[in-house]
């Protein structure tokens, strides 16, 4: 990060310790610009709402600018999307050329603005020292703040309000009267509580590398600090107690009053998320065709490998953790919870029945519940793809059972897992699916899996399997019955969705009575 800050580039501080001559009316404010010295004239241009007013030993602010001229500080660079396409090429319009990085006329209007300096005094109890790197950085990103807090509303949108206002100034006059236009801006006192550091913090955040850009951090990341400032002000003892609490039949509400949800912060936020915007990397949904050709290909491979080496025990795991998540259409980290000792017992449950199946427990505890839960989930033992589930999972017990688990005596515990028990990484089953999808179906299908496709980056098994299924389901028209039975078992199989932990038995029994409605969703897959 270059911190280097010449002169020229650093903003002009106008304060007065004597009498200043600043009309009474906020409305009327006159001043200089601190850029290019001209006349400007509030409210249409940026004036301090501290503007002619002395905050305890400080001298009185006369900061003003002309709204052109308030503009974003070049010494660090935050992020700002740009439409772009697929090869990263910017799409540069004219009319965006300025867009987040000035002022507009009217802006002080419509939100809460100290100027640089006046935060400055708030945060750190002291004037802005220009031969200190660190008041030259806090002075850029105070800039900063107060530009995406202007921004969190469009120039047409400004544009228009400020006709208005003059529109109505102009009516008041020719009335004689004062009316609710004329509201006086009053100064802010010495001290920060509307979160205003908190967002400087968000915004230094943001210039440090992350997990997908070597150069800055995406918003997503950085609101999370906003989450964290929160939850720490509402722990507190004072605010907790004046939290003030709704409540309508079995549902409650508490207000709080915390810095973040203040409307300056509220602001900044709203517009620091449009200057950066959100930049989402889903994983891409795996094709039904492109999961039968990776069956096909493990299939070979399996006849083909010693069923004690290690490839053959890798085989089968990808191979069931593949099926289970697209048939069931599960996230990655649910299918991890398949449950070993569960699995090798309910296996022939389903086998005579007269519309075979497949039984696949889960245990643990999932998103949005309180406490340890199981869950039974019942596949076709064939799919009309030809996804041969039932076959893949009888590996899969004949391998936990070869391996002392799977017993009635045995400990639960993961089903996909090591040869000593212990859960396998979610990195190493992913980077197996992708040599499967790189190497076997992209070279020798490009037909399934264009040349261009990065792979890694395109498909994982967190979301690709579950993403694939659901797109399936809705190119054969499942009807909305069948998919919301497949995918809202977290409700339909607990408490109204507050978990329990009943026993498997159980499960059974209940599953038994919509099995052929369950069973619809892999059937046609």
């Amino acid at each position: 990060m270059n911190l280097s800050w010449s002169d020229s580039t650093f903003p002009i501080c106008v304060m007065s310790h004597g009498s200043s001559n600043v009309a009474a009316n906020s409305w009327e404010w006159q001043g200089t610009c601190n850029e290019c010295a001209k006349k400007t004239q509030a409210p249409r241009d940026v004036f301090c709402d501290n503007f002619g007013s002395s905050r305890g030993s400080f001298p009185a602010c006369l900061n003003t600018w002309c709204p052109g001229c308030y503009k974003d500080l070049t010494i660090l660079r935050f992020p700002k999307q740009l439409p772009e396409n697929d090869e990263g090429l910017v799409w540069r319009k004219k009319m965006d050329e300025e867009r987040f990085d000035l002022a507009r006329k009217g802006d002080t209007l419509f939100a809460p603005f100290q100027c640089d300096f006046c935060w400055f005094v708030n945060l750190k109890g002291r004037l802005c020292n220009s031969r200190q790197v660190e008041d030259r950085l806090c002075i850029a990103i105070i800039r900063r703040v107060n530009l995406d807090m202007f921004w969190s509303r469009e120039t047409s949108t400004i544009h228009g309000m400020y006709r208005i206002y003059e529109q109505a100034r102009r009516s008041s006059d020719v009335l004689g009267i004062r009316t609710s236009i004329h509201l006086q801006r009053k100064p802010w006192p010495l001290v920060d509580n509307v979160g205003f550091g908190d967002a400087m913090l968000l915004l230094w955040q943001s210039l440090q590398g992350g997990k997908t850009c070597a150069d800055f951090q995406q918003f997503e990341s950085i609101r999370k600090i906003r989450s964290l400032v929160t939850t720490m002000q509402q722990a507190r003892g004072r605010e907790t107690m004046d939290g003030v609490s709704f409540k309508d039949g079995t549902k409650s509400s508490t207000l709080f009053k915390t810095t973040s949800n203040s409307m300056l912060f509220s602001k900044f936020i709203k517009g620091c998320e449009k200057r950066m915007g959100r930049t989402i990397k889903q994983d891409a949904a795996l094709a039904l065709e492109v999961l039968v050709q990776i069956m096909r290909n493990l299939e070979k491979e399996l006849e083909e490998v010693d069923d004690q080496h290690k490839r053959h025990r890798d085989i089968v795991m990808l191979g069931n953790f593949l099926l289970i998540g697209f048939c069931d259409a599960l996230r990655g980290n649910e299918v991890f919870l398949v449950e070993s000792s569960s699995l090798c017992k309910y296996n022939e449950q389903g086998r005579p029945h007269k519309r075979p199946h497949v039984l696949v427990p889960l245990m643990g505890r999932f998103k949005g519940e309180t406490g340890e839960r199981n869950v039974l989930r019942v596949l076709v033992e064939v799919t009309k793809s030809g996804l041969e589930v039932r076959k893949w999972i009888d590996r899969m017990v004949k391998l936990l059972k070869g391996e002392g688990r799977g017993h009635i005596s045995s400990s639960p515990g993961p089903a996909f897992c090591n040869k000593d028990g212990s859960m396998l990484s979610y990195q190493y089953l992913n980077s197996l699916f992708h040599d499967e999808l790189l190497y076997k179906v992209q070279e020798a299908h490009p037909e399934l899996i264009l040349p261009e496709v990065e792979v890694a980056e395109v498909y994982n098994l967190y979301r690709s399997l579950r993403r694939g299924a659901t797109s399936r389901a809705s190119a054969l028209n499942y009807s909305e019955t069948v998919i919301n039975l497949n995918n809202r078992w977290r409700t339909t199989q607990s408490n109204k969705g507050k978990g329990g932990l009943k026993k498997m038995s159980q499960l059974y029994i209940d599953v038994c009575l919509v099995l052929d409605a369950l069973l619809d969703f892999s059937t046609y897959l």
